[in-house]
């Protein structure tokens, strides 16, 4: 369960931080507020999105795909091992060059889109590139 946190601040004014714990049971903002309702409302709102699986962890999109990748999803990714030697084939071929120093948070269709047409203009056939696709969407799913 959420709740606010009362602050004064170094200049005498007194903020509002909406908490509440995440499914890991640590410690998150909902945002900070010059009144106590909205914070309320703020710890509410991301409690019900983290309930019903929409909200996000805020630490995986500061960190770039790489260490995403390597740290955290593929070590973590359920699959047989032929699929994982091909996944890690593409992923160090096609996929990790061109994404590899982006933040989780920056990359956006438009990086997709471009990434797609770079591997046209190398050469890259179609079948190859649709499963590149379906790695990509694998590691961040919505971006394609």
């Amino acid at each position: 369960m959420g709740f606010v946190r009362k602050r004064i601040g170094n200049d005498g004014e007194t903020h509002f931080n909406a908490v509440y714990r995440d499914l890991r049971g640590r410690v998150r903002s909902a945002g900070t507020f010059t009144n106590e309702e909205k914070a309320e409302t703020a710890w509410r709102v991301a409690e019900a999105r983290l309930l019903e699986g929409r909200l996000p962890d805020p630490g995986r999109g500061r960190q770039s795909f790489r260490r995403y990748v390597e740290e955290t999803w593929f070590p973590h990714h359920v699959i047989e091992l032929t699929t994982r030697q091909s996944y890690a084939y593409e992923i160090d071929r096609h996929i990790m060059p061109w994404f590899a120093n982006m933040k989780m948070l920056a990359i956006l269709p438009i990086d997709v889109r471009e990434w797609v047409t770079h591997l046209t203009k190398e050469g890259i056939r179609p079948p190859t590139i649709r499963y590149c696709m379906t790695v990509l969407s694998a590691i961040c799913p919505g971006r394609s």
